[in-house]
């Protein structure tokens, strides 16, 4: 299987400086994509985005191929991980920074999806658009444990909450899951500067009315601008073809 990829990111309207961090590369069989959202409120957000998405690229050309697919994944993510407590210690003051992580592995047509914290990754298939992450913030434990409902999620301040991120404990918390890709799939990872604004629906509009992933990704950005542009956007669209 070919694939066919575009990142690009956005400061949004509201912001000083660009805290997300987007990166990709094809593989001889395959392809990885990572998005990172910086922590906000803490110093070192930018650092810590741009730390983790380098260091997962690193760390895919040297895991073991003989690994289960979610295994090298993880491996990848766990380094980054350790090098993130690393550097917390390493420079003063960046001893909270931390920063979410969305990584598509893909080999051929098998894939492994992981997250920790509130990017996602979204999946464009048949016309029909599917949310394949669970945000890891504890506006949404809070609503898994019926605390609160999802309207009062939205509104909670518990909304920027992160449970799992990198760089928040030695040992790091994440979703991973295996995927089949088919041709004709689209995969979106993305910052919660483009899912906080957007509803699905706008969304799916975007990605079905612009066949390429460049325009795709510049209309998803331009809308959630247009809808406020809260925070950083950070988008990658994956195209799968034959």
């Amino acid at each position: 299987m070919e694939y066919r990829i575009y990142g690009t990111s956005d400061r949004g309207l509201r912001r000083e400086a660009n805290e997300d961090s987007f990166a990709y590369r094809l593989l001889p069989d395959g392809m990885i994509a990572v998005v990172a959202d910086g922590v906000g409120g803490h110093p070192g957000g930018a650092f810590a985005s741009a730390l983790a998405t380098e260091q997962i690229l690193q760390a895919v050309a040297a895991v073991p191929a003989s690994l289960p697919l979610p295994s090298q994944l993880l491996a990848c993510c766990e380094q980054a991980n350790s090098a993130l407590r690393r550097a917390q210690q390493a420079h003063p003051g960046y001893e909270q920074m931390a920063t979410t992580v969305v990584a598509l592995l893909a080999r051929d047509r098998q894939a492994a999806l992981l997250h920790a914290g509130d990017s996602r990754c979204y999946r464009w298939r048949g016309q029909a658009l599917q949310l394949l992450t669970r945000d890891h913030t504890l506006a949404q434990q809070m609503v898994d444990d019926g605390t609160i409902g999802p309207d009062e999620a939205e509104r909670t301040p518990y909304r920027h909450v992160l449970t799992h991120g990198l760089g928040l404990a030695n040992t790091l918390r994440y979703s991973l899951i295996e995927l089949r890709l088919e041709p004709g799939d689209v995969y979106l990872l993305c910052s919660d500067g483009l899912s906080k604004p957007l509803t699905d629906a706008a969304i799916a509009a975007a990605l079905a009315h612009h066949p390429t992933e460049t325009g795709a990704a510049e209309a998803l950005i331009a809308a959630a601008n247009q809808a406020g542009g809260p925070d950083n956007i950070a988008v990658i669209l994956i195209r799968c073809l034959e």
